[in-house]
């Protein structure tokens, strides 16, 4: 798959993306030795975590502009700039994996091994990875911050700094694995969808505190195999002292994070140019006083970074992206 990340100056709504859905996109089986290597790191992970569990997931095979009419292609470092004309959009192959997939081809010291095996069965060096599709949301609140989370220890890379997200599900919208007629708009809609659900879940939002869901780019993080993640963009009517109070409210808790702070537009599209440096998040205390506080660079997602670096490079495109959410 491509190392570069892809960014819409324009975000594109629902209606732009297309999916589709095929069993030959599917993560293929290496050797069964390497596989019965995955097997003893996937239970040795399970008896260390016992809240991991085998969930199926979406893997994305590559994605294409649905329509080369009016297409313009910018590039800017690692990013990639699509310009769409009027009605054009993209199309996402997928297919089936899952977690254990996942965290074996991605996530472990095997990760090299499944690369080769690709390479040498089915002439794909993607052949083998799972390339699960995650996603997150760039969430600006109506005073113009945008929300961060300090992830868990109870999930992958805690201690680390992201953008509220997850995964979108195919137990959710009833598609198993070996299923051979998958309706594609069910699985671009769950993509969609799941985001707000996981923003909801994560932040104890209502469906009333999310604006329209738009797409805004898709990066691959370096760390993890170019892991596919989607980067969403929507308003909330909230401010940002009110989100942190709904994430804060008695009786609420969220075990995938341990705490949400703030950045500025500013910041958040300069973060790039902060190699070495501090990002400045705000947090509100207990009866809503805000500080701030400096966070290492280093703390923060690859994946993370590479959203604010493409954020910067679309705004030189449109400089009102912010103001048409």
């Amino acid at each position: 798959m491509s190392a570069r990340n892809l960014f819409f100056p324009q975000p594109l709504c629902r209606e732009q993306v297309r999916v589709c859905h095929r069993p030959n996109f599917n993560r293929r089986k290496a050797t069964p030795d390497l596989e019965r290597d995955g097997d003893e790191i996937w239970g040795a992970r399970c008896t260390a975590n016992p809240a991991l569990f085998n969930g199926t997931k979406f893997r994305c095979a590559g994605i294409s502009p649905n329509t080369a009419d009016g297409v313009q292609i910018r590039k800017c470092s690692e990013n990639l700039s699509l310009v769409l004309g009027e009605g054009s959009g993209i199309t996402v192959k997928t297919g089936m994996t899952n977690y254990r997939d996942h965290t074996v081809t991605v996530n472990s010291d095997l990760q090299e091994e499944f690369q080769r095996a690709g390479e040498r069965l089915f002439g794909d060096r993607d052949a083998c990875i799972a390339h699960v599709i995650g996603h997150s949301a760039v969430l600006v609140t109506s005073d113009d911050l945008v929300v961060i989370q300090l992830r868990s220890a109870a999930v992958d890379a805690g201690g680390m700094w992201h953008f509220p997200g997850g995964h979108p599900e195919p137990s959710e919208i009833g598609i198993k694995e070996g299923m051979s007629e998958v309706e594609s708009d069910k699985i671009r809609d769950e993509i969609f969808d799941s985001l707000g659900r996981e923003l909801r879940e994560e932040l104890n939002l209502l469906e009333e505190n999310l604006g329209e869901i738009r797409l805004l780019g898709i990066t691959r993080d370096k760390n993890v195999a170019l892991k596919p993640e989607f980067n969403f963009i929507l308003r909330t009517p909230l401010s940002a002292q009110q989100v942190a109070a709904r994430y804060t409210a008695e009786g609420f808790e969220d075990w995938e994070s341990d705490e949400i702070a703030f950045v500025t537009l500013d910041d958040l599209c300069r973060g790039g140019e902060r190699s070495g440096e501090t990002l400045p998040l705000h947090r509100f205390k207990e009866g809503g006083e805000r500080e701030m506080v400096g966070v290492p660079m280093e703390l923060l997602l690859e994946c993370t970074k590479s959203l604010m670096e493409g954020l910067k490079s679309t705004l030189g495109y449109n400089h009102r992206l912010f103001q048409t959410l």
